[in-house]
């Protein structure tokens, strides 16, 4: 009995020192990083109508079409379904209008970025964006000192000449937004 009462006695020590055991703790997760600056460029309908981009507004990869066109079976102005304005001139003749890009900043003190454009191909037209003569050897500057968070008007003029052939026209313009 004596040897019951013991290891009775035994049994409840272990119980209470497995009641009385400990039921929460503590530590620490330490992080670490970098925060990296970025900017982030994205065209746009122009806000006073311009030519129509048919994808990809507000996004970095717009596209836009020139229609279906020609110098003398094409009037001109307005170009319907593509929104460019088609003016004639005595060797060919020119699609026109305007688009918005707008840069915007994230974790960077920079006071305003550059943007340049260039041509993927060369063809028989002549490009220009914002007044400046685009190819596809050379990256040009068309905004110097741009404004971020601004919708900056660029306006884009592609002149074909009447000695170019009939055919399909596709080209596509680089941008490169550089933070100042």
């Amino acid at each position: 009995m004596k040897k019951t009462l013991a290891m009775a006695a035994t049994i409840v020590m272990m119980l209470t020192a497995t009641a009385g055991a400990q039921t929460t703790n503590n530590g620490s997760l330490a992080l670490t990083g970098q925060v990296d600056g970025s900017i982030v460029l994205s065209f746009h309908q122009n806000t006073s109508g311009g030519f129509t981009l048919s994808s990809g507004d507000g996004t970095a990869a717009a596209g836009a079409s020139l229609s279906t066109v020609s110098m003398y079976g094409t009037g001109e102005g307005p170009v319907a379904g593509s929104n460019f304005v088609k003016s004639n001139q005595s060797d060919g003749f020119t699609l026109s209008g305007p688009m918005d890009v707008q840069v915007d900043k994230a974790n960077i003190t920079s006071s305003g970025y550059t943007l340049t454009a260039q041509l993927a191909s060369s063809d028989s037209s002549e490009w220009t964006l914002g007044g400046a003569s685009l190819n596809s050897t050379n990256p040009v500057m068309v905004v110097s000192n741009g404004t971020y968070a601004t919708r900056t008007p660029l306006s884009l003029s592609v002149k074909f000449p009447s000695s170019m052939n009939s055919g399909s026209v596709s080209n596509t313009i680089n941008f490169v937004a550089t933070a100042q």
